[in-house]
């Protein structure tokens, strides 16, 4: 089990490092506006939605998934 752990942890990570890579030639392809998302603007209406969303799943109430790797 650990090995299949290990296999999906290292997929993980190389698909993030791939959407990283891709956001950073984007930046420097000059495809990135600062306050834009697509052609929209960025108000602070949308900037206090980000915020809440970023928020809500790290909001320190304890809460965790009952998920028994067992029955897997």
């Amino acid at each position: 089990m650990a090995e299949v752990q290990i296999k999906l942890s290292a997929i993980w990570v190389a698909l993030i490092f791939t959407y990283l890579l891709g956001d950073i030639l984007r930046i420097y392809r000059g495809f990135f506006r600062a306050g834009e998302i697509g052609v929209k603007k960025i108000t602070q209406g949308m900037w206090l939605g980000i915020v809440i969303l970023m928020v809500i799943p790290s909001d320190g109430s304890g809460y965790q998934p009952k998920l028994n790797i067992a029955s897997l």
